[in-house]
């Protein structure tokens, strides 16, 4: 669904009115970090930890995240024109901001309560559901309007915001009473304040780029980019439906040493994600180039970059969720600030310069400095599994070369193609072994 909206929704809009979509999008979670203090994160934590009552963690959770949410939106929407001026935005648009915000902390809800349930079938239907509907208005609404089609998207996805938060209200009517427990508010906080600082920096690292080019260029340059980055990072997408699939199974290894087991489901993440950043790096700028329009074009030389800092996104989530298990969210939140601060003055030295091709540098940089770093940390803690570094670094090396090949043309398009198909091999091997050593393992686990 995000490929398809990505693809539809350039044609009908004009670069910066994609830029402006772009811009708007990229305050959604900043928002819902700072106005509900990151604490809507921490029941995907705990709900896995026995003993726990269902009631007093969504009750908790409800107050902890609705009380500052509402109040911070009336200080924020009374204070409208200011707050737009400085996101340089349009003060209307804050409506929609605020609905997509509450939208976007509802769903994140329903992924963690439902992951853990082992309701997969329902959240799908939810999530695809949303998904579906929202890109049906939109698209209905687009080829209504003959100016500021933008407008089709906000407000679709604000209301879609709303009916997705009423829609939870009324799903965990089943946990009822519920139950607000200043024991487990303590917990929450415990776990979700150190991480504010991560979590916008994760977001920072995601949007910073697109803010600062609207600064510095233009919202046409910032819909340039975000057509380019979008594509690249598709498979950052892929990576997190894996690691949700897997997280009960990651809790239950983790809780029974059951080290071997962490580093497989690593490796298929890891090898999966080589496999599609392979694929993007191949094909991903000419399937662009025929299925979007040309105004567009200078964003698709990007994709093999961007597609090399996702995999490193990918390295550092999949290592650095062992840092979260163990609770020492400080540490991920000093990475996550070395990295982001890393990226900002990377971007403010060389952007003006150099221009939009300076993003997915940075990206890099940024996210390999991150990985190194949660790998480092996680090796030298007795009481979490060896991070095996060999398979990441080959595959970040190759695809390393192949995204620098393609952007420099150091060899023809044949050698480049050859080239590319070998390691896309490579990593397709990679991964049907490790879906056949899963398969075997989950057999095991059955038979015990």
């Amino acid at each position: 669904m995000p490929l398809a909206s990505l693809l539809i929704y350039s044609q009908f809009l004009e670069a910066h009115e994609y830029g402006i979509t772009s811009l708007f999008f990229s305050y959604i979670w900043i928002l819902g970090i700072i106005l509900t203090a990151n604490m809507h994160t921490a029941i995907g934590r705990f709900i896995y930890e026995d003993g726990q009552s269902d009631s007093e963690l969504v009750g908790t959770t409800l107050a902890a995240v609705g009380i500052p949410l509402i109040i911070a939106a009336c200080i924020g929407l009374w204070n409208a024109n200011i707050i737009a001026s400085f996101l340089n935005l349009p003060a209307f648009t804050l409506w929609f901001l605020l609905g997509v915000v509450i939208g976007q902390i509802a769903e994140s809800l329903f992924v963690q309560i439902l992951t853990a349930r082992g309701q997969s079938g329902l959240l799908f239907a939810i999530v695809m559901g949303r998904s579906a509907v929202g890109f049906a208005v939109a698209l209905m609404l687009l080829m209504q309007l003959s100016s500021d089609r933008y407008l089709a998207i906000l407000y679709t996805e604000a209301i879609a915001g709303f009916m997705i938060a009423a829609y939870l209200l009324l799903f965990l009517q089943n946990d009822r009473p519920w139950v607000f427990s200043f024991k487990v508010l303590k917990s929450f906080i415990s776990y979700s304040c150190p991480l504010i600082p991560y979590m916008l920096c994760l977001t920072l690292l995601v949007q910073i780029d697109r803010i600062m080019i609207d600064r510095f260029f233009s919202k046409e340059l910032t819909g340039i980019y975000s057509i380019g980055y979008n594509l690249g990072m598709l498979l950052v997408l892929v990576a997190n439906g894996l690691l949700n699939a897997l997280n009960p199974r990651f809790f239950s290894a983790l809780a029974e040493r059951r080290f071997d087991a962490v580093r497989l489901d690593s490796s298929i993440v890891l090898s999966s994600c080589a496999l599609g950043a392979v694929v993007m790096m191949l094909f991903g700028p000419n399937v662009a180039t025929a299925t979007i329009p040309g105004r567009y074009a200078e964003g698709f030389d990007l994709i093999p970059l961007v597609s090399l800092g996702a995999f490193a996104s990918v390295a550092f989530q999949t290592w650095g969720r062992l840092i979260n298990y163990a609770k020492k969210t400080y540490l991920l939140a000093a990475v996550a600030v070395g990295a982001t601060v890393l990226k900002i003055a990377l971007n403010l030295a060389l952007m003006p310069e150099f221009g939009i091709i300076v993003g997915p540098f940075t990206t890099i940089a940024a996210y390999s400095l991150m990985a190194v770093a949660v790998a480092t940390i996680v090796n030298a803690s007795p009481d979490l599994p060896n991070i095996e570094w060999k398979d990441a670094s080959i595959w970040f090396i190759l695809l390393g070369f192949t995204a620098s090949i393609q952007q420099w043309g150091a060899v023809s398009r044949i050698g480049f193609g050859v080239f590319g198909v070998i390691v896309g091999f490579l990593a397709l091997g990679a991964f049907m072994r490790d879906v056949l050593n899963l398969r075997r393992d989950l057999l095991k686990e059955r038979l015990l």
